[in-house]
């Protein structure tokens, strides 16, 4: 997308701190590369096996609550899952009234300028909404447990 400004109205601040611990509650071996604009909440891409890649699976840190959640499997699939409501709300998703289906795939809640935005970033990265149920959050949550060492990773919260 040209403005990287849009994509802030939407909960995703492109950054590039490309270094680990962008807070002390981020996990170590992860780098962060957005941040949704509300209390230093932020999304970084976990090292697998030493290296950070657009398959890296993706995690939401909330440095108020010192906690940190896998959202989603990979980079595609985070973007994907977060066509329907944005970044800053991204665990809205998991709610079914929030997400639509077909042509009305984006969020009530959204105005008019943040849902073409939505539309624009699916659009240039041609990429189709992917409905919450299709991704496993408590499976993700738990496979990658291991790298929470300097923060909480609350498991218990997604029902399967």
């Amino acid at each position: 997308m040209s403005d990287s400004e849009d994509l802030g109205d939407v909960g995703l601040y492109i950054g590039h701190e490309n270094e680990p611990g962008f807070y002390d509650d981020s996990p170590q071996e992860a780098i962060a590369f957005a941040a949704t604009g509300g209390d230093g909440d932020h999304y970084s891409l976990i090292a697998v096996e030493g290296v950070v890649t657009e398959r890296s699976p993706v995690v939401l840190t909330w440095p108020s609550e010192g906690e940190n959640i896998v959202v989603a499997p990979d980079l595609e699939t985070f973007l994907r899952v977060g066509l329907h409501c944005g970044f800053f709300v991204y665990l809205d998703v998991l709610d079914p009234e929030i997400t639509g289906e077909g042509e009305n795939w984006l969020a009530d809640y959204l105005d008019d300028e943040q849902k073409e935005v939505l539309q624009r970033l699916a659009r240039e990265l041609n990429l189709t909404p992917l409905p919450a149920e299709a991704l496993q959050f408590e499976e993700l949550n738990q496979q990658y447990a291991d790298r929470f060492q300097n923060s909480v990773n609350k498991t218990g919260r997604f029902t399967e």
